[in-house]
């Protein structure tokens, strides 16, 4: 019983601290998701997916678990096999969880960038280009960069660029900013944003590329 007490204790103080980090960054009043070439956007008070492919762009705000099944769906069509945070938590508040669990992290994150590009008319025939989202977004250069760009309480340290440059691997362009990741794939980009980023009052990470 101690130990299980312990463990609990441990538990919860992880999550308390998760959330006060939150709620001690500076609170904005939108988010702000459009795609690269097509012209749709959305403006929403919570994190946002968007996604662009085959000449269609598709931008969700509340990432409910619902939404996250069905990317995990998509990402599983593809042979994408990972861990699924927990449901029960806002995406802001589960991924700062994870910030000891680079691994998770990169799961979970995989999944927000999917959510809109499940939802894409042409979702079904895009497997390669999630097996190339999966493949980056795991990859050492990507993976390396997340923890501290998804911890609201490190975020703000790292280099701030109104237009941050893009990087490659094997094909697909990425950047990863403070609170914002996105990527091109082929002729399919996503992006996922949270909405304590700095950029969130821009459309994208930052600047057009």
């Amino acid at each position: 019983m101690p130990q299980l007490y312990a463990r609990y204790a441990a538990s919860l103080a992880l999550i308390l601290a998760s959330i006060a980090a939150i709620s001690n960054t500076p609170a904005r009043a939108e988010t702000q998701c459009a795609c690269p070439k097509v012209p749709a956007s959305g403006v929403g008070n919570t994190s946002c997916s968007a996604s662009e492919s085959n000449g269609k762009c598709t931008v969700d705000f509340n990432i409910f678990f619902e939404r996250e099944a069905r990317a995990v769906a998509l990402l599983s069509k593809a042979g994408v096999q990972l861990r699924v945070p927990d449901r029960n938590l806002s995406a802001s508040v589960g991924l700062a969880q994870l910030k000891n669990e680079p691994n998770q992290l990169a799961d979970a994150i995989l999944i927000y960038l999917t959510v809109a590009l499940s939802a894409q008319p042409n979702a079904n025939e895009l497997n390669k280009a999630v097996q190339g989202i999966a493949s980056t977004v795991r990859s050492g250069p990507v993976s390396s960069r997340l923890v501290n760009a998804f911890d609201p309480s490190a975020g703000a340290g790292l280099p701030r660029s109104d237009n941050p440059a893009f990087d490659n691997f094997e094909g697909s362009r990425w950047r990863v900013v403070p609170g914002c990741i996105e990527l091109f794939t082929g002729e399919t980009w996503v992006m996922f944003k949270t909405n304590w980023s700095p950029y969130a009052a821009t459309p994208r990470c930052g600047g057009e590329p």
